[in-house]
């Protein structure tokens, strides 16, 4: 008989299931019973895995397919801690984009983008710690020395290194997951509470100019006290004084954004009521979960996003192995 395995040998739970388009697996590996035996077989989750291949005019090794596998398998690693907490994340930027018009990734992309509503982003953080088991592991500002204002699932055995001189956080191969906020939707209450937070998150990137700011005769919207309260925070004190404001005000307006993401140059406004619904999206091998109106959130970001245009990606160009750990990477490049 043939059965899922969730988790790992010991203590694992096996849960019957067809083979056939099932997908509720933890780490891609199909656990077979024969006569009390067990037998693994690691699942393929990109299409071609062993293949090189020329796709829409660019080269996809075997080696950017091996990396896209490892970031699949953490996909389905975060699938498996949303669907125990309730928590719901959607596809979202080139991933989106890669899903709606190429039934994968991009064929020049290097990562997995994914997003949550702010309550649920903030209840994945929380309960990171226990439930991201190695070789997975959350990274934020909160878990590592890198001052990330979102957070990226690292997998710890593999590299995506963008620093060989510093060994000291973690450089793994990553997806990103941001957190949605509110964005003003012009009302009076929303203006005032966009203000409010802005002005908290300058006080964690701009301090000396909120700093500035105080000592002026001018008006603000915190009282002077708060703050100066703030300046005396450490870093992530401030950070999570802000996420706390972002979530105990989320869902006030009609329009979301991540705030982080205007830097990269998204555009267009995004209403809410587009995640009201889920679809899942063919990816690869598996599926992934969609907001229903995607064609709107992907016309607000990329305009006409069925015209193929390459675009350089926004993380730089790491040194990325799906094989050799960045410790490991690390050590013997700097030698």
């Amino acid at each position: 008989e043939r059965y899922y395995l969730y988790g790992n040998k010991t203590g694992a739970k096996l849960v019957k299931a067809a083979v056939t388009g099932a997908i509720d697996y933890l780490d891609g590996r199909l656990a077979y019973v024969n006569n009390g035996i067990w037998e693994e077989k690691q699942m393929n989750y990109v299409r071609n895995l062993l293949k090189d291949e020329v796709n829409t005019g660019f080269l996809v090794t075997t080696d950017r397919k091996k990396i896209w596998q490892v970031q699949i398998e953490m996909l389905l690693e975060l699938e498996r801690i949303c669907k125990k907490y309730n928590l719901k994340y959607f596809a979202d930027s080139g991933t989106l984009l890669g899903a709606a018009r190429h039934k994968g990734f991009i064929p020049w992309d290097d990562d997995i983008d994914v997003v949550m509503f702010r309550p649920d982003y903030n209840k994945l953080c929380k309960v990171a710690p226990y439930e991201f088991k190695y070789p997975y592991y959350l990274q934020n500002l909160y878990t590592d020395k890198l001052p990330l204002l979102i957070s990226k699932l690292r997998r710890l055995d593999t590299s995506a290194i963008d620093d060989l001189d510093d060994d000291s956080y973690i450089q793994g191969i990553f997806i990103d997951i941001w957190p949605l906020d509110d964005k003003t939707d012009k009302t009076q209450r929303n203006n005032r509470i966009y203000d409010i937070k802005n002005l908290l998150f300058m006080t964690i990137a701009y301090e000396e100019e909120v700093k500035n700011m105080i000592n002026e005769p001018r008006q603000l919207v915190l009282p002077r006290s708060v703050l100066r309260k703030m300046f005396n925070m450490s870093l992530q004190e401030k950070f999570y004084e802000y996420e706390i404001f972002c979530e105990n005000h989320f869902g006030e307006s009609e329009l979301v954004c991540c705030d982080f993401s205007r830097a990269i140059g998204k555009k267009g406004d995004i209403y809410r009521k587009w995640y009201d619904e889920i679809v899942m999206l063919p990816f690869e091998k598996i599926e992934i979960p969609a907001p229903k109106e995607y064609d709107l959130i992907l016309q607000a970001e990329y305009g006409n996003w069925r015209d193929l245009i390459k675009m350089e990606s926004f993380h730089g160009n790491p040194i990325f192995s799906a094989d050799i750990s960045y410790l490991e990477m690390i050590k013997g490049l700097t030698k």
